[in-house]
């Protein structure tokens, strides 16, 4: 009896702290709430340089409760590829701000060193590593603490590319020319190269040809590559043409007309000039899309980019964007910017 006495008093001695420690802690948890997947993949693609996106529909879920410091928030999202291990994956905010738009990495490419082949993919996250070929992807809403994990959404699949595409001005050269026969002298030889020039009768329309270099016979730096622009063989129209090249002709956008400071008589003054680089890489970095893409070349006077070139010269230039299409093994290449002149005017008193 004695026995049975002490171990009741003991018994009672853990459980009654543990009932003040469950009533300080508001009792009995609560069990988190079923979570409705409003989450969908409708599309994924890879930018110039292999790296993998998942464009979202449903991504928001705005009652989301932090976890923590868990770097999560209200459009942090979980992926799966091939049925691989969840990971998390937070929305792209340049690509929100601009159009709402919810694109998540994914994974990025391996690319073998001095070579376009990508060799593997793989995610930072988990370590997941991928091989070329075809990928199903699947996304939920994570855990909070109000509510559990969502299910997994139909997954979406996809062909990873093998390839990047090679460097489109080891083939097409930037500058455009006047005419055929147009005679440029350079350090380099650049007969391997295509390159634009204008109709005779109409600005707008440009054609493509190719150079023939003649070498100077000098040495060191006074060696020259005289080259001129002649019309492609047959052999040559059929290689341009297997370069597969889209291109989209430009607006005038004011953001990227620059100003610099130069000086002129003694005295400062503002220059203007298109910023390329700006737009390739706006381009590049910017969502996958193939609006205002075209497999011709289709230029027109909406298009006149009017600027300051100097304080005595006012330039009407054209802006257009190449760049190699997306093909079933590689890619899409990086853009490559052209811009010309159309017509300028004096503007000296």
């Amino acid at each position: 009896m004695k026995k049975n006495i002490i171990s009741f008093c003991m018994t009672f001695a853990f459980i009654v702290p543990a009932i003040f420690l469950l009533s300080a802690c508001g009792g009995t948890p609560t069990q988190k709430l079923e979570r409705i997947n409003t989450a969908e993949i409708v599309e994924i693609y890879q930018d110039c340089y292999g790296s993998v996106y998942a464009d979202v529909t449903g991504f928001e879920h705005a009652d989301y409760e932090f976890i923590g410091d868990s770097g999560r928030d209200a459009y942090s999202l979980e992926f799966s590829i091939n049925n691989g291990d969840w990971f998390i994956s937070n929305i792209i905010q340049d690509f929100y701000n601009e159009d709402g738009k919810g694109i998540y990495q994914i994974a990025y490419a391996n690319v073998l060193n001095e070579s376009n082949a990508i060799t593997s993919y793989a995610n930072a996250m988990t370590g997941q590593i991928i091989e070329p070929g075809e990928i199903a992807v699947s996304v939920r809403i994570p855990e909070s603490n109000k509510y559990k994990e969502s299910s997994a959404s139909t997954p979406l699949t996809y062909s990873l590319k093998s390839n990047l595409s090679n460097n489109l001005t080891e083939k097409l050269d930037i500058f455009v020319a006047e005419g055929l026969g147009d005679n440029v002298a350079l350090s380099s030889d650049e007969n391997t190269k295509f390159v634009f020039y204008k109709d005779s009768s109409n600005p707008f329309l440009l054609h493509i040809g190719k150079y023939s270099s003649t070498h100077n016979g000098e040495s060191g730096e006074n060696s020259l590559y005289y080259l001129s622009i002649l019309e492609l063989t047959d052999e040559e129209q059929t290689e341009f043409n297997d370069l597969g090249l889209e291109f989209k002709v430009l607006s005038y956008d004011p953001k990227y007309v620059l100003e610099q400071t130069g000086e002129e008589n003694g005295e400062q003054v503002n220059y203007q000039y298109i910023d390329s680089l700006s737009i390739e890489s706006r381009e590049n970095n910017a969502v996958y899309l193939t609006n205002g893409w075209s497999d011709n070349l289709n230029i027109s006077a909406g298009k006149i980019w009017q600027y300051n070139y100097s304080p005595t010269e006012s330039r009407k230039d054209i802006v257009f964007l190449v760049r190699q299409k997306v093909t079933s093994n590689s890619v899409q290449s990086p853009v490559v910017c052209i811009n010309y002149t159309i017509s300028y005017n004096n503007n000296a008193n």
